[in-house]
């Protein structure tokens, strides 16, 4: 039996970082790395051995969220179960932060409940089978009713894994339905 990771015991509240969130997923990167996390930036989780993801968000924020990137030939050749995108997906732990850039609230989330699991493979599997059937011609690939999408950014060869329905996400991880209701494997 795997072990879940219910939260974190190093707090970053309080702590302050960039807004610029393409420099201040680096920074809580560090921080967690200076007060002991064994952090890497490789594919899969960012905590490895924990099976700990991190991210950091403004609190107002209304953009997509990204998972995680990979190429479209990995995409093609890759079920959602072997991908380094359902590693990043199991357990998340986010930074929540204010306007001044100050992390005001810290949560876990267990996204390997199946209900979250179900509609994160839903939407990569029909992603992925865009792909197969039309190539990597588009830099948006959104099928109708997915809680996920893949988008090409800044003119790379990559797709990014994103999503626009983090807070139902999250809100599913820490729902009781996996509870009540039985998903089928």
């Amino acid at each position: 039996m795997k072990v879940k990771i219910k939260k974190l015991t190093t707090s970053l509240v309080g702590e302050t970082f960039s807004m610029d969130c393409s420099v201040r997923g680096q920074q809580v990167h560090n921080r967690l790395k200076e007060l002991g996390a064994d952090m890497q930036n490789g594919p899969g989780a960012d905590i490895k051995d924990l099976g700990v993801e991190i991210k950091s968000r403004k609190i107002n924020a209304i953009s997509a969220e990204t998972i995680g990137s990979m190429s479209p030939e990995d995409i093609i050749s890759t079920a959602w179960e072997n991908t380094h995108l359902f590693e990043k997906t199991q357990t998340l732990h986010k930074y929540k932060l204010n306007e001044a850039g100050n992390v005001v609230s810290e949560n876990t989330f267990d996204f390997s409940r199946p209900s979250v699991q179900e509609k994160l493979k839903e939407g990569y599997e029909a992603c992925r089978a865009d792909l197969i059937k039309n190539g990597p011609t588009k830099n948006y690939i959104h099928p109708n009713g997915s809680w996920v999408y893949l988008e090409r950014i800044d003119g790379k060869k990559s797709y990014q894994l994103r999503t626009k329905k983090g807070k139902e996400l999250e809100t599913l991880s820490k729902s009781t339905i996996d509870d009540i209701f039985e998903f089928g494997k």
